[in-house]
């Protein structure tokens, strides 16, 4: 045991102590530092690869990521543009560049990306799911539930595109299939408590009050500390007519710093009440 402990140790001294030699072993540090959140460090090993070796395509595509987890975007992208140019087909490298562009708010871009990999890929259900996302985002329901269809016909146990295409169901009005969708997720994952609130909304939408509590006390059971849930389930009180439900949900989700419970409690029973400091989820 001891020996095996010194030639980890041994390992590890000489990975971080002797300068690499070639573009390979420097990408290889490079992945090692990236491992430990090292970025600037990772980044200055890959650029030395990229000096040996300009068509390193594992140097720039890594670098790319480490310029993303830094928040150095343009960079990312100018790097995955370059894998891009030296192996078009290079597997995650449209994602990861339409990702940033998701994170700039340049959504047609971000889709061009994503097309261009589900071309290469198309059997590749992450991407699907991330253009869902996209799609979802700028109000595109129909495209968006189109894309979870695939990912759930790739992987019929992918829980979160069933969580996601019922609630984009629900925002469809279609809240039967939100609900069929949403048990669904629920037998995939129990634990998930916004699989619970979306299908109390749907109850609440076809006017099934109690399964709509039911599944807002799971949720709350789960995370208690989730101020949207106080806000459905207030909604769903004030169409049964229960006021002092309806004014406690509100107060908790003010008191979780939800300044809509706030304003909910003045404009609706005019009573004024302070909001909470907001918890970190």
């Amino acid at each position: 045991m001891k020996e095996k402990f010194l030639i980890l140790c041994l390992s590890v001294l000489i990975l971080y102590s002797c300068e690499p030699r070639d573009a390979t072993s420097y990408v290889k540090r490079g992945k090692h530092y990236a491992e430990k959140g090292y970025f600037n460090r990772a980044i200055r090993d890959y650029t030395s690869a990229i000096n040996l070796d300009p068509e390193n395509e594992d140097a720039h595509y890594f670098r790319a990521d480490a310029y993303n987890a830094i928040q150095k975007y343009f960079l990312g992208i100018a790097d995955f543009t370059s894998v891009i140019k030296i192996n078009p087909k290079r597997q995650y490298a449209y994602t990861h560049r339409g990702f940033i562009y998701y994170t700039l708010d340049k959504f047609d871009l971000a889709i061009e990306d994503y097309n261009s990999e589900i071309k290469n890929y198309p059997t590749e259900s992450e991407v699907f799911s991330d253009r869902a996302y996209l799609y979802s985002h700028q109000g595109k329901y129909e495209l968006a539930i189109l894309d979870f269809n695939t990912v759930i016909k790739i992987n019929p146990k992918n829980f979160d595109s069933f969580r996601e295409r019922g609630n984009l169901n629900i925002c469809q009005n279609n809240n039967e299939a939100a609900i069929k969708d949403l048990t669904t997720a629920i037998k995939l994952n129990a634990k998930d408590p916004a699989a619970y609130s979306y299908r109390g909304v749907a109850y609440t939408n076809v006017r099934r009050f109690d399964l709509a509590l039911s599944d807002y006390n799971s949720a709350i059971k789960i995370d208690p500390n989730n101020e949207y849930v106080y806000m459905d389930r207030a909604d769903t009180y004030k169409k049964i007519g229960k006021k002092e439900l309806v004014i406690a949900d509100y107060k908790k989700a003010a008191d979780l710093g939800f300044k809509e419970g706030s304003e909910a409690l003045k404009e609706l029973f005019n009573i004024n009440y302070p909001v909470g400091k907001r918890k970190d989820k």
